[in-house]
Protein backbone atom coordinates (compact mmCIF):
# COMPACT_ATOMS: atom_id res chain seq x y z
CA UNK A 1 0.00 0.00 0.00
CA UNK A 2 1.27 3.48 -0.86
CA UNK A 3 2.28 5.82 1.93
CA UNK A 4 1.28 9.42 1.07
CA UNK A 5 3.40 12.39 2.11
CA UNK A 6 1.79 15.79 1.56
CA UNK A 7 4.13 18.45 0.22
CA UNK A 8 3.55 22.10 -0.63
CA UNK A 9 6.05 22.43 -3.46
CA UNK A 10 6.38 25.16 -6.08
CA UNK A 11 6.27 23.09 -9.22
CA UNK A 12 5.66 23.56 -12.91
CA UNK A 13 5.33 20.23 -14.67
CA UNK A 14 5.44 20.11 -18.42
CA UNK A 15 5.55 17.35 -20.98
CA UNK A 16 8.17 16.40 -23.44
CA UNK A 17 8.42 14.49 -26.54
CA UNK A 18 10.95 12.92 -28.87
CA UNK A 19 12.17 11.90 -32.28
CA UNK A 20 9.92 9.18 -33.63
CA UNK A 21 9.10 7.66 -36.99
CA UNK A 22 5.88 8.62 -38.72
CA UNK A 23 4.61 5.05 -38.16
CA UNK A 24 2.96 6.12 -34.92
CA UNK A 25 0.68 8.52 -36.79
CA UNK A 26 -2.47 7.07 -38.33
CA UNK A 27 -2.63 6.97 -42.13
CA UNK A 28 -6.08 8.48 -42.61
CA UNK A 29 -5.99 11.61 -44.79
CA UNK A 30 -7.08 14.86 -43.10
CA UNK A 31 -10.18 16.71 -44.25
CA UNK A 32 -9.81 19.42 -46.96
CA UNK A 33 -8.14 22.55 -45.64
CA UNK A 34 -6.59 20.71 -42.70
CA UNK A 35 -3.37 18.92 -41.76
CA UNK A 36 -2.48 16.47 -39.04
CA UNK A 37 -0.37 17.19 -35.95
CA UNK A 38 0.81 14.63 -33.37
CA UNK A 39 2.06 15.31 -29.85
CA UNK A 40 4.36 12.51 -28.73
CA UNK A 41 5.61 12.11 -25.16
CA UNK A 42 8.96 10.93 -23.87
CA UNK A 43 11.36 11.65 -21.04
CA UNK A 44 14.90 12.96 -20.89
CA UNK A 45 16.28 10.52 -18.28
CA UNK A 46 17.35 11.36 -14.71
CA UNK A 47 18.86 9.16 -11.93
CA UNK A 48 16.52 6.19 -11.92
CA UNK A 49 17.83 4.87 -8.62
CA UNK A 50 16.11 7.76 -6.82
CA UNK A 51 12.61 7.33 -8.20
CA UNK A 52 10.44 4.37 -9.26
CA UNK A 53 7.57 6.27 -10.90
CA UNK A 54 6.76 9.82 -11.98
CA UNK A 55 3.04 10.00 -12.75
CA UNK A 56 1.64 12.99 -14.62
CA UNK A 57 -1.96 13.49 -15.70
CA UNK A 58 -2.56 15.81 -18.66
CA UNK A 59 -6.21 16.84 -18.99
CA UNK A 60 -6.00 19.05 -22.09
CA UNK A 61 -3.56 20.21 -24.78
CA UNK A 62 -3.85 23.10 -27.25
CA UNK A 63 -1.88 24.55 -30.17
CA UNK A 64 -1.65 28.30 -30.68
CA UNK A 65 -1.97 29.78 -34.16
CA UNK A 66 0.50 32.38 -35.40
CA UNK A 67 0.44 34.64 -38.46
CA UNK A 68 -2.28 36.15 -40.63
CA UNK A 69 -5.56 34.76 -41.99
CA UNK A 70 -5.82 31.91 -39.47
CA UNK A 71 -9.12 30.38 -38.46
CA UNK A 72 -10.51 28.76 -35.37
CA UNK A 73 -12.12 25.27 -35.61
CA UNK A 74 -15.47 27.09 -35.93
CA UNK A 75 -14.23 28.96 -39.03
CA UNK A 76 -13.77 32.38 -37.43
CA UNK A 77 -10.96 34.38 -39.05
CA UNK A 78 -8.23 35.54 -36.65
CA UNK A 79 -6.23 38.40 -38.27
CA UNK A 80 -3.68 38.24 -35.45
CA UNK A 81 -3.39 34.62 -34.40
CA UNK A 82 -1.40 35.28 -31.22
CA UNK A 83 -4.50 34.43 -29.17
CA UNK A 84 -5.97 31.65 -31.33
CA UNK A 85 -5.78 28.20 -29.72
CA UNK A 86 -6.74 24.91 -31.38
CA UNK A 87 -7.78 21.99 -29.16
CA UNK A 88 -5.52 18.94 -29.55
CA UNK A 89 -6.90 16.74 -26.76
CA UNK A 90 -9.54 16.99 -24.05
CA UNK A 91 -9.52 13.54 -22.40
CA UNK A 92 -7.21 13.13 -19.36
CA UNK A 93 -4.18 10.88 -19.85
CA UNK A 94 -1.92 9.59 -17.06
CA UNK A 95 1.69 8.95 -18.01
CA UNK A 96 4.54 7.33 -16.08
CA UNK A 97 7.58 9.28 -17.21
CA UNK A 98 9.90 6.60 -15.86
CA UNK A 99 8.66 4.27 -18.59
CA UNK A 100 9.72 6.75 -21.29
CA UNK A 101 13.51 6.79 -21.10
CA UNK A 102 16.38 6.71 -23.60
CA UNK A 103 14.34 7.16 -26.75
CA UNK A 104 11.11 5.44 -25.71
CA UNK A 105 8.04 7.55 -26.34
CA UNK A 106 4.25 7.60 -26.36
CA UNK A 107 1.69 9.33 -28.52
CA UNK A 108 -0.05 11.91 -26.36
CA UNK A 109 -2.44 13.28 -28.96
CA UNK A 110 -3.21 13.43 -32.65
CA UNK A 111 -5.66 15.85 -34.23
CA UNK A 112 -6.64 17.51 -37.49
CA UNK A 113 -6.03 21.25 -37.32
CA UNK A 114 -6.49 24.15 -39.76
CA UNK A 115 -3.58 24.87 -42.09
CA UNK A 116 -1.30 27.64 -40.85
CA UNK A 117 1.59 28.40 -38.53
CA UNK A 118 1.67 27.35 -34.88
CA UNK A 119 4.15 28.66 -32.32
CA UNK A 120 3.02 27.53 -28.86
CA UNK A 121 1.65 24.51 -27.02
CA UNK A 122 -0.47 24.91 -23.90
CA UNK A 123 -0.83 21.94 -21.55
CA UNK A 124 -3.19 21.61 -18.62
CA UNK A 125 -1.72 19.38 -15.91
CA UNK A 126 -4.08 18.49 -13.06
CA UNK A 127 -2.06 15.88 -11.17
CA UNK A 128 1.52 14.80 -10.58
CA UNK A 129 3.18 12.51 -8.06
CA UNK A 130 6.55 10.87 -7.45
CA UNK A 131 6.73 7.33 -6.09
CA UNK A 132 9.64 5.77 -4.18
CA UNK A 133 9.94 2.02 -3.55
CA UNK A 134 6.50 1.62 -5.13
CA UNK A 135 4.80 2.79 -1.94
CA UNK A 136 6.01 6.21 -0.70
CA UNK A 137 4.21 8.89 -2.70
CA UNK A 138 5.01 12.60 -2.91
CA UNK A 139 2.04 14.45 -4.45
CA UNK A 140 3.08 17.69 -6.16
CA UNK A 141 1.11 20.91 -6.40
CA UNK A 142 1.18 22.54 -9.83
CA UNK A 143 0.34 26.25 -9.57
CA UNK A 144 -1.50 27.38 -12.69
CA UNK A 145 -1.07 24.04 -14.43
CA UNK A 146 -4.75 23.07 -14.42
CA UNK A 147 -6.13 26.64 -14.56
CA UNK A 148 -4.20 28.83 -17.00
CA UNK A 149 -2.19 26.02 -18.57
CA UNK A 150 1.55 25.57 -19.01
CA UNK A 151 2.91 27.27 -22.13
CA UNK A 152 5.77 25.96 -24.28
CA UNK A 153 7.02 28.04 -27.21
CA UNK A 154 8.19 26.42 -30.41
CA UNK A 155 11.53 27.99 -31.35
CA UNK A 156 10.62 27.60 -35.01
CA UNK A 157 6.92 27.85 -35.94
CA UNK A 158 5.29 24.60 -37.02
CA UNK A 159 3.83 24.96 -40.53
CA UNK A 160 0.78 22.76 -41.16
CA UNK A 161 -0.12 22.24 -44.81
CA UNK A 162 -3.24 20.73 -46.35
CA UNK A 163 -3.13 16.92 -46.06
CA UNK A 164 0.27 17.19 -44.36
CA UNK A 165 1.39 15.47 -41.14
CA UNK A 166 3.63 17.10 -38.52
CA UNK A 167 5.13 15.96 -35.23
CA UNK A 168 5.91 18.15 -32.23
CA UNK A 169 8.70 17.48 -29.78
CA UNK A 170 8.24 18.63 -26.18
CA UNK A 171 11.38 17.66 -24.32
CA UNK A 172 11.33 17.97 -20.54
CA UNK A 173 14.92 17.51 -19.37
CA UNK A 174 14.35 15.82 -16.01
CA UNK A 175 18.04 15.31 -15.32
CA UNK A 176 18.27 19.10 -14.89
CA UNK A 177 14.72 19.80 -13.74
CA UNK A 178 14.09 17.18 -11.09
CA UNK A 179 15.66 18.05 -7.72
CA UNK A 180 15.51 15.70 -4.74
CA UNK A 181 15.51 17.29 -1.29
CA UNK A 182 17.40 15.75 1.62
CA UNK A 183 19.96 13.03 0.91
CA UNK A 184 19.75 12.20 -2.81
CA UNK A 185 22.07 9.18 -2.42
CA UNK A 186 19.62 7.40 -0.15
CA UNK A 187 15.92 6.95 -0.88
CA UNK A 188 15.11 6.92 2.83
CA UNK A 189 16.88 10.25 3.16
CA UNK A 190 14.74 11.99 0.51
CA UNK A 191 12.37 14.50 2.08
CA UNK A 192 10.71 15.90 -1.02
CA UNK A 193 11.14 17.11 -4.57
CA UNK A 194 11.31 20.45 -6.37
CA UNK A 195 10.69 20.93 -10.08
CA UNK A 196 12.55 23.65 -11.95
CA UNK A 197 11.69 22.58 -15.48
CA UNK A 198 14.04 22.92 -18.42
CA UNK A 199 11.92 22.49 -21.56
CA UNK A 200 12.65 22.74 -25.25
CA UNK A 201 10.26 22.53 -28.18
CA UNK A 202 11.40 21.10 -31.52
CA UNK A 203 9.89 20.25 -34.89
CA UNK A 204 10.51 16.50 -34.95
CA UNK A 205 10.92 16.34 -38.73
CA UNK A 206 13.85 18.73 -38.44
CA UNK A 207 15.85 16.83 -35.84
CA UNK A 208 18.21 13.90 -35.40
CA UNK A 209 19.51 11.74 -32.57
CA UNK A 210 22.71 10.96 -30.65
CA UNK A 211 23.24 7.52 -29.13
CA UNK A 212 26.02 5.32 -27.83
CA UNK A 213 27.45 3.07 -25.14
CA UNK A 214 29.68 4.17 -22.26
CA UNK A 215 32.11 1.60 -20.81
CA UNK A 216 35.10 1.60 -18.45
CA UNK A 217 38.64 0.50 -19.37
CA UNK A 218 37.70 -3.13 -18.61
CA UNK A 219 34.80 -3.01 -21.05
CA UNK A 220 32.12 -2.97 -18.35
CA UNK A 221 29.11 -0.67 -18.93
CA UNK A 222 29.01 2.53 -16.88
CA UNK A 223 25.55 3.18 -15.48
CA UNK A 224 24.26 6.73 -14.88
CA UNK A 225 27.06 8.45 -16.76
CA UNK A 226 25.89 11.97 -17.56
CA UNK A 227 25.90 13.02 -21.22
CA UNK A 228 25.57 16.78 -21.68
CA UNK A 229 24.90 18.30 -25.10
CA UNK A 230 26.03 21.89 -25.73
CA UNK A 231 25.61 24.30 -28.63
CA UNK A 232 28.02 27.21 -28.26
CA UNK A 233 28.00 27.66 -24.47
CA UNK A 234 24.35 26.74 -23.93
CA UNK A 235 23.27 23.36 -22.58
CA UNK A 236 20.74 21.90 -25.02
CA UNK A 237 19.80 18.76 -23.09
CA UNK A 238 21.23 15.90 -21.04
CA UNK A 239 20.86 12.14 -20.65
CA UNK A 240 21.98 9.36 -18.32
CA UNK A 241 23.10 5.88 -19.33
CA UNK A 242 21.05 2.86 -18.31
CA UNK A 243 22.30 -0.36 -16.67
CA UNK A 244 23.85 -1.43 -19.95
CA UNK A 245 25.74 1.86 -20.35
CA UNK A 246 23.42 2.83 -23.23
CA UNK A 247 22.11 6.35 -23.84
CA UNK A 248 20.04 8.00 -26.52
CA UNK A 249 19.19 11.68 -26.98
CA UNK A 250 16.41 12.32 -29.46
CA UNK A 251 14.93 15.44 -30.99
CA UNK A 252 18.22 17.28 -31.60
CA UNK A 253 17.98 20.07 -34.21
CA UNK A 254 20.46 19.82 -37.07
CA UNK A 255 23.80 21.47 -36.27
CA UNK A 256 27.21 21.09 -34.62
CA UNK A 257 27.43 20.29 -30.91
CA UNK A 258 29.91 19.85 -28.08
CA UNK A 259 29.38 16.81 -25.84
CA UNK A 260 30.74 15.90 -22.41
CA UNK A 261 30.53 12.50 -20.71
CA UNK A 262 31.05 12.52 -16.95
CA UNK A 263 30.64 10.23 -13.95
CA UNK A 264 31.84 10.55 -10.36
CA UNK A 265 35.14 8.68 -10.01
CA UNK A 266 35.96 8.91 -13.74
CA UNK A 267 37.77 11.44 -15.92
CA UNK A 268 35.41 13.59 -18.00
CA UNK A 269 35.55 12.99 -21.76
CA UNK A 270 34.87 15.81 -24.21
CA UNK A 271 33.76 15.45 -27.84
CA UNK A 272 33.80 18.52 -30.09
CA UNK A 273 32.27 19.07 -33.54
CA UNK A 274 29.59 16.41 -33.15
CA UNK A 275 27.44 16.90 -36.24
CA UNK A 276 23.73 16.11 -36.06
CA UNK A 277 21.72 15.82 -39.25
CA UNK A 278 17.98 15.61 -39.82
CA UNK A 279 16.43 12.14 -39.44
CA UNK A 280 19.83 10.56 -38.74
CA UNK A 281 21.27 8.90 -35.65
CA UNK A 282 24.89 9.56 -34.73
CA UNK A 283 26.65 6.88 -32.65
CA UNK A 284 29.32 7.87 -30.10
CA UNK A 285 30.78 5.05 -27.99
CA UNK A 286 33.09 6.25 -25.22
CA UNK A 287 35.51 4.63 -22.76
CA UNK A 288 35.83 6.34 -19.36
CA UNK A 289 39.06 6.09 -17.39
CA UNK A 290 39.15 5.95 -13.60
CA UNK A 291 40.59 9.01 -11.86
Amino acid sequence: MRKFIKLNLPAFLLLMSALISCDIITNESPLPGKGKVALIVTDAPFPANLVDHVYVTIEKAELRLKGENCKTPEGKVIPDCSEGYILMMAEPIEIDLMQLRNGLNRLLSEAEVPVGKYNMIRLYVNKAEIVLDNETVFPLKIPGGSESGLKILLKEPLIVTENGSEEILLDFDLSRSFIAQGNPKNKKGITGFIFKPVIRAVNMKKSGALAGKITDSMGKPVEEALITLYQNVEVVTTALTNQGGIFKIIGIPEGNYFVTISKEGYKTVEKSEVQIRNKREVIKNVILQRE
